[in-house]
């Protein structure tokens, strides 16, 4: 194998990972976070930053069935300054 064939393997070897350790530290440290600016039984069309309740409902509901651990903002902020554990 040639030195510039090594480099380029090498270097592959170095992507792969630090992809990998990247990947692994998203999944330890990523809260997902929803906001809503506005949930309406009316939304106008177009209205980029309000949710119907009906969307609401149903997108807690694919929360729920996919056993996301749903915490409020301000229960995360106290986990987080009292250096506890985030629920998965």
């Amino acid at each position: 194998m040639s030195k510039k064939s090594k480099i380029i393997v090498l270097l592959i070897i170095i992507a792969a990972f630090c992809w990998q350790t990247a990947a692994f530290l998203a999944r330890i440290y990523t809260v997902p976070i929803i906001m809503y600016h506005s949930v309406s039984s009316y939304v106008k069309p177009h209205n980029r930053l309000a949710v119907s309740t009906t969307t609401f409902k149903r997108q807690m509901r694919f929360l729920k069935e996919h056993k996301y651990n749903v915490i409020h903002l301000e229960e995360l902020v106290l986990l987080i300054k009292g250096g506890k554990k985030i629920p998965p």
